[in-house]
């Protein structure tokens, strides 16, 4: 991963850190626009290839500290946020 600082991240650190996860995940845009990086919530289980689906993401007060303005912004706290968990573990 790249320095923490989150204005360092290319475009293709912030996609690939979001691909590396193996749960969903749900990038969010409110209509207050602040942009959230969400894990919580839920969506039909895909079993046979891409078809339509709901999904559901719930961003709790924890969330809401690390929304941003812009999604570049919103994944790189995601990151951050990240790393900081793992540090306390």
């Amino acid at each position: 991963m790249p320095s923490s600082s989150t204005n360092s991240y290319t475009d293709t650190a912030l996609l690939d850190a979001l691909e590396a996860q193996g749960w969903g995940i749900g990038v969010v845009h409110d209509d207050d626009k602040h942009w959230y990086v969400l894990t919580d919530g839920t969506q039909d289980v895909v079993v046979d290839g891409p078809f339509p689906f709901f999904t559901t993401h719930i961003a709790d007060e924890e969330d809401c500290k690390w929304a941003r303005p812009t999604i570049r912004e919103a994944i790189s706290a995601w990151i951050e946020r990240c790393r900081i968990e793992d540090e306390g573990e």
